[in-house]
């Protein structure tokens, strides 16, 4: 794995902005359904089951009241994502608006193979830990 930094192009950070927006309406318009009591999850009205993101609404609003715990609790994986996701906007929005850079993330095949079973393996024991405490 290698990181290089190049100059970023001015059409650049309009999309990332564009993709920071979008991401956010969807973000809001989902906090907002959920706290309007709908449910949105299709695999667990059907099966009665949850599913692998179950929770990740609840956990969401429980980073926002800075409740770490409770959130870790609610859903584990989802959570470290969503701290992991907020590091790294805080981190690449440093270099892109100060510095006027970004950091490129250069991996292997092999490197990518190795992070795509960790991830598959971390669901997979998530969604386990979800079955186990979810009543």
């Amino acid at each position: 794995m290698r990181f290089r930094r190049r100059e970023v192009r001015s059409a650049e950070i309009s999309q990332r902005l564009a993709l920071l927006g979008a991401f956010s309406v969807i973000s809001l318009l989902l906090l907002g359904l959920h706290l309007a009591g709908v449910q949105l999850c299709l695999f667990n009205r059907l099966t009665g089951l949850p599913c692998v993101t179950c929770g990740a609404s609840r956990a969401a609003l429980c980073l926002l009241r800075c409740s770490f715990s409770e959130a870790f609790r609610i859903q584990p994986l989802l959570t470290l994502l969503m701290i992991g996701c907020g590091v790294y906007f805080v981190w690449t929005s440093f270099w892109m608006f100060c510095r006027r850079e970004v950091v490129v993330v250069e991996i292997t095949r092999k490197e990518r193979l190795i992070l795509l079973t960790v991830l598959c393996s971390a669901a997979l024991l998530n969604w386990i830990y979800l079955l186990l405490v979810t009543d």
